[in-house]
């Protein structure tokens, strides 16, 4: 693209002999403007076939359904664990002979060795060929070492994005469709106790208070 922008001035030099610094100067400066333009409109559609967007406004339960949903329309045999006793595996896969243990991580924040661990000890029980953490987020330096050490699969944010795009091109329907059909789950305020359900805001999903307007506490979906 610059190389093109490039021989264009000189052309336009040669023909209209104007100020040929100044001129290839600004055409350089237009050239790497538009790239920039055209780089992040392609980022751009990149995050919207996958549905990054809708990912992030669910919470856990819908999470592991989507990823459930994502894989099983790509072949695997999908079993989604029981959310008490899962033994540290959310999702069991099973495809080619080969049986995977997964813990979905829809967090706001970076995933911690943790996960890791239970990871490490659901693979003991189930008897897995390969643990896998798919997170919506980065992962800590020591959830990474212990990963590293353990073999553990560790699919942050980045490559979640570049995972769904492999496996389907359209997938932000199967996102968008997750949102609508599966409930978030509730959860209990920190603050009194009570029920708080996934409400919709201005700024995105949050969990709000049941017992609002006397208690206002509030709480980010993945926090």
């Amino acid at each position: 693209m610059i190389l093109f922008c490039v021989l264009f001035s000189l052309i336009m030099v040669v023909y209209h002999q104007v100020y040929w610094p100044l001129f290839l100067f600004v055409t350089i400066v237009g050239c790497i403007g538009f790239t920039r333009v055209l780089i992040k409109q392609k980022l751009q559609l990149r995050l919207k076939k996958s549905g990054i967007e809708d990912i992030l406004q669910m919470d856990g339960f819908q999470f592991e359904h989507y990823l459930a949903t994502l894989f099983r329309d790509n072949g695997y045999a999908v079993k989604v664990t029981s959310a008490r006793g899962d033994f540290g595996a959310d999702l069991l896969l099973s495809k080619d002979g080969k049986k995977i243990a997964v813990q979905a991580k829809r967090y706001i924040k970076p995933v911690g060795i943790k996960a890791v661990q239970e990871v490490i000890a659901a693979a003991t029980y189930y008897k897995t060929n390969e643990s896998w953490v798919v997170a919506t987020n980065s992962f800590t330096k020591s959830a990474k070492v212990l990963a590293h050490a353990s073999e553990v699969k560790l699919i942050d944010k980045e490559n979640l994005i570049s995972m769904i795009l492999k496996m389907n091109p359209e997938a932000n329907e199967v996102a968008s469709n997750t949102l609508k059909k599966i409930k978030p789950k509730d959860i209990r305020c920190k603050k009194c106790g009570g029920v708080m359900s996934v409400k919709k805001g201005k700024y995105g999903n949050f969990y709000g208070c049941s017992h609002y307007p006397r208690c206002t506490h509030t709480q980010k979906v993945g926090s």
